[in-house]
């Protein structure tokens, strides 16, 4: 794994190489701690990556040495280093309508709120009971954000409350796919390295258990939803490389959601999450 991030364009049939890169070999040797502009790149294996759909030039990148890189795709260059994590940062995602808030998630069995317009500052965290594989923002409820951990569970919360929404004992192994329907309220689908892909119904922050399946490809790694079609989601795993499913073929799926209302967010829409992030630092614990 590389701390450079290389930039394509799809547009380019069988391209050779990146349009751009970001960041360096080089800045592997370099240990940095701060916030400050300037910085070279990471300086160890970037785990993910979350691209800013309000400012469309900045993405931002988690990485195994314990921070997050705020990026001008315009410039090229890194501008801010958030360090508000003590161990590798493998999850984060951008709020879907404010521009200035961001999630991140960590080996440190953390996630920390950024507000960016002053990430040292304005930002809470949240302790939980395992390494936190993934976070994301529920677009439907733009307040509260869901997340995994390495230990089976998923949590939901609110982000201006200290206590979860609700705990749920998702599977046998850490949960390594996350991801809400794109239309279709309260639907979400998680993955597992034990090896099981299941479907839940999450509506009025009461989950139940719609569909379970053994995917047949070893440990699952990843999970996403088409924005398009909101049944259809794809999967990374340890056999078989990646694989689509539409899970609306199943009778069980379409009994709890085929009638319900797909909802479309066309228009971004100013909620009180970011007020929660613009206090100044908080500290929650989860249990299990």
């Amino acid at each position: 794994m590389t701390p450079v991030i290389d930039v394509w364009n799809l547009d380019v049939v069988d391209s050779l190489e990146p349009v751009f890169s970001l960041g360096s070999e080089t800045s592997k040797k370099k240990k940095r701690k701060g916030t400050e502009s300037g910085h070279e790149g990471h300086s160890d294996a970037v785990l993910d990556l979350s691209w800013n759909r309000n400012i469309r030039t900045v993405l931002a990148s988690a990485s195994a040495d314990d921070t997050v890189i705020l990026w001008d795709m315009s410039e090229r260059k890194a501008v801010t280093c958030l360090t508000g994590h003590t161990d590798k940062v493998q999850t984060l995602h951008w709020h879907p309508f404010e521009a200035q808030t961001l999630l991140s998630g960590s080996f440190d069995k953390s996630v920390v709120l950024y507000d960016c317009r002053d990430p040292k500052e304005s930002r809470r965290s949240w302790k939980f009971s395992g390494e936190v594989e993934r976070v994301v923002w529920n677009h439907f409820s733009p307040n509260n954000f869901l997340a995994s951990t390495d230990d089976g569970f998923v949590y939901c919360l609110d982000a201006r409350t200290e206590k979860p929404l609700f705990t749920l004992k998702a599977h046998n192994g850490e949960v390594t796919g996350l991801e809400l329907s794109s239309q279709i309220k309260g639907c979400l689908v998680t993955s597992s390295s034990d090896k099981h892909v299941k479907i839940w119904d999450i509506l009025g922050n009461k989950p139940s258990l719609i569909h379970s399946r053994d995917m047949k490809m070893g440990v699952v790694f990843c999970a996403a939803c088409c924005p398009d079609a909101p049944f259809t989601y794809t999967f990374g795993g340890q056999k078989g490389g990646l694989r689509t499913w539409d899970v609306s073929s199943i009778s069980a799926v379409n009994a709890a959601f085929g009638s319900r209302e797909r909802l479309q967010m066309t228009a971004p829409w100013s909620s009180p999450a970011a007020m929660a992030a613009s206090c100044n630092v908080t500290d929650f614990a989860m249990e299990s």
